[in-house]
């Protein structure tokens, strides 16, 4: 008997391809995986203008760095969210978390505790950073729901089921900042990417092909990751 990863642990540049990875995870798991992006997560408590919104809105979106006590809060929403999908019998795709080699132990420990060991893939996407650069000026993004289109649609209105969205590009896809983002993401990330390394346990994944190229790798991937 087999069966899928628990947990997908998915590391990457910008648009190196971590949505497309998780829209695969669950075309082949039959809508198995839930998708749990750290960014969206915070983003709905923002909109929700809940204490934690407040405090991230200040912080993270004002280009500040979350002090402990928000660090701690973020890290039990995670991992809150991944107990009520194991709990339902689901998988996670997450995106966002560990950033820091104290979230990486601190997942380690929930891993251990929940008994999953073996049940979790950390995946680390490659993509060159002229490429990522170009993926990033070129698409657009529905501001109501947050799909990402990697070129302008015609009508300028999303074309996600039951949303009626305006498609647009986001205000930091300028020419400097997609630079400044994967710099500042490579040195953020480099001691997470260690620490990984050591453990002989990440995955990479080249992203720098088209769609259609790497939602085939994305799905070999999957598949290699039936059996225990």
């Amino acid at each position: 008997m087999t069966r899928p990863v628990d947990i997908f642990t998915v590391i990457g540049r910008p648009a190196s391809g971590k949505g497309t990875f998780t829209a695969a995870m669950n075309l082949w798991g039959s809508q198995r995986y839930v998708p749990l992006s750290v960014g969206d997560l915070a983003r709905n408590e923002v909109d929700r203008g809940s204490a934690i919104g407040i405090r991230y809105k200040e912080t993270i979106l004002g280009h500040g760095e979350p002090d402990e006590t928000l660090a701690e809060t973020i890290e039990k929403l995670v991992f809150d969210k991944l107990s009520e999908a194991l709990v339902q019998g689901k998988g996670a795709v997450l995106d966002g978390y560990p950033k820091t080699v104290e979230q990486c132990k601190a997942l380690d420990a929930f891993i251990e505790k929940n008994k999953l060991q073996g049940r979790v893939a950390f995946v680390l996407l490659e993509i060159e950073e002229q490429e990522a650069i170009l993926r990033m000026t070129s698409r657009t993004t529905c501001q109501k729901c947050g799909k990402i289109y990697s070129a302008q649609v015609l009508s300028n209105q999303c074309t996600e089921l039951g949303c009626d969205g305006i498609v647009s590009k986001r205000s930091d896809h300028g020419l400097k900042a997609p630079e400044a983002r994967i710099k500042g993401y490579d040195k953020k990330i480099e001691p997470v990417l260690e620490y990984y390394k050591n453990k002989n346990s990440l995955h990479k994944i080249d992203t720098n092909g088209t769609f259609d190229v790497c939602a085939e790798k994305f799905r070999e991937f999957y598949l290699q990751h039936q059996k225990v």
